[in-house]
């Protein structure tokens, strides 16, 4: 079971990945917006991640997905790596931009089936919390 944040602005899409990952165990925040995510993720020093993984639309109102990126990875190092995302996009100019600057970060293109995206999630890995070091 992950912890899950969604940022995507069509209530359709939305609502979409909320039940079919909620059905699969997973916990997840529905946010339409970059600035509701960001506002709940740093609304003052915290000692642990509230997330395992964002997936985070580009083309959002207001502040733009990149720009979320670019906030989280700036403030929010999970060590040893940073909170997990995954980008949904159907634009080629933002996917390309995404590709250049977060290699790391799997892109997901619109219109997807669910498939696409589990495959993604699973690029990810397991969640920090969840992984064993051997000793």
């Amino acid at each position: 079971m992950m912890r899950i944040a969604i940022v995507e602005d069509n209530a359709d899409i939305l609502e979409m990945m909320t039940i079919v990952l909620e059905a699969a165990g997973h916990q997840v925040s529905a946010h339409t917006c970059g600035s509701s995510l960001l506002s709940e993720l740093f609304p003052g020093p915290a000692l642990a991640p509230l997330y395992d993984l964002v997936i985070l639309d580009l083309n959002l109102p207001g502040m733009a997905g990149i720009d979320v990126i670019v906030a989280i990875r700036q403030t929010w190092q999970v060590s040893p790596a940073p909170l997990p995302i995954v980008v949904v996009s159907a634009t080629p100019p933002d996917i390309a931009r995404v590709a250049a600057s977060f290699p790391a970060i799997p892109v997901v293109r619109k219109p997807f089936h669910i498939g696409d995206l589990y495959q993604a999630i699973a690029l990810i890995g397991e969640p920090q919390h969840q992984r064993v070091q051997a000793v």
